[in-house]
C-alpha cells in the first residue's frame, strides 16, 4: 500500500474515500461530467485533506467539486438544479471565503471596509450576485492561483465584474492603488514603485535627487544617461 504525507504523519493512501491516483476524469455524476484532477483542499470540521475536480455541467457552466459528494449523490450539477441539492461544494474553499468578502464589503455598511467600496459607489455585477453568483464567479475568475493571491479590480473605480476583476499578489495591487504616485518619463506613465524597479533606483536616491531640484523625469534621465 502507497502512503501520503498528511500533517506531517503517514496515512494510508487514500483521501476522502478515493483512492490516492483514482481518475474520475471523463466519468459522469448526474449532470456532471469530469475533466480533471483539481488542487485538493482541507476543509470540513476534521481539516483533513479533500479531493476536488474540475467537471463541466450539462448546461455549459464548470465548476469544482468534492469527489465524494459526487460519489454518494450529493451534487449532481453546478447548482443549476432545483431542489435541496444545489449546492457547489466549495463552502469552505479560498474562494468562497473572497466572494464573501467582496460582497460584505460592497453591499453591508455596517462593514469596516465598506466605505472605500460600497460607500464610494463601488457594486458587484448582476452575474455574481443571487444564488447561483458564487458559481458564476468562480467560472469567470477560476480557482486562486495561490495563497498570496486576492481579488483585484484593475480599474480601482470600476465595479466588481468579469471584465475588471483578476487574481493579483499582494505586490501588483500595492502598484494599482488609487493613492500611487504616477510618473510620466520617455513617453510611459507608472507608478514610483515600477519606476525605481525598472531603472535599478532605490527610493531614498529618488527623493534625494527630487530634493535637489530636480522633476523626476530629470532625475530618471540623469540617472539613465548616467
Amino acid at each position: 500500500m502507497s502512503f501520503i504525507q498528511h500533517g506531517g504523519s503517514q496515512v494510508r493512501g487514500y483521501i476522502n474515500g478515493l483512492r490516492r491516483g483514482e481518475n474520475l476524469a471523463g466519468k459522469s455524476f448526474g449532470k456532471l461530467t469530469v475533466i480533471s484532477e483539481a488542487p485538493s483542499q482541507r476543509c470540513g470540521s476534521d481539516g483533513r485533506l479533500k479531493m476536488f475536480w474540475n467537471c463541466r455541467c450539462e448546461c455549459g457552466k464548470f465548476c469544482v467539486v468534492r469527489g465524494e459528494n459526487m460519489r454518494v449523490g450529493k451534487i449532481v450539477s453546478c447548482g443549476c438544479t432545483k431542489g435541496p441539492r444545489k449546492k457547489h461544494g466549495m463552502s469552505h474553499s479560498p474562494e468562497i471565503l473572497a466572494y464573501r468578502s467582496m460582497l460584505v464589503r460592497c453591499t453591508k455598511p455596517g462593514d469596516k471596509n465598506y466605505a472605500n467600496y460600497g460607500g464610494r459607489g463601488i457594486t458587484v455585477c448582476g452575474r455574481w450576485l443571487g444564488p447561483e453568483g458564487f458559481v458564476n464567479f468562480y467560472a469567470d475568475m477560476g480557482p486562486r492561483p495561490s495563497p498570496q493571491h486576492t481579488i483585484d479590480r484593475i480599474n480601482t473605480n470600476g465595479n466588481y465584474c468579469p471584465e475588471n476583476c483578476r487574481w493579483a499578489d499582494w505586490k501588483t495591487q500595492q502598484r494599482n492603488r488609487r493613492n500611487n504616485h504616477l510618473i510620466e518619463f520617455r513617453g510611459e506613465t507608472r507608478c514610483l514603485a515600477e519606476w525605481c524597479e525598472t531603472l535599478n533606483i532605490s527610493r531614498s536616491a529618488f527623493h534625494k535627487g527630487v530634493n535637489r531640484g530636480m522633476t523626476p523625469a530629470e532625475y530618471f534621465e540623469k540617472r539613465v544617461q548616467g
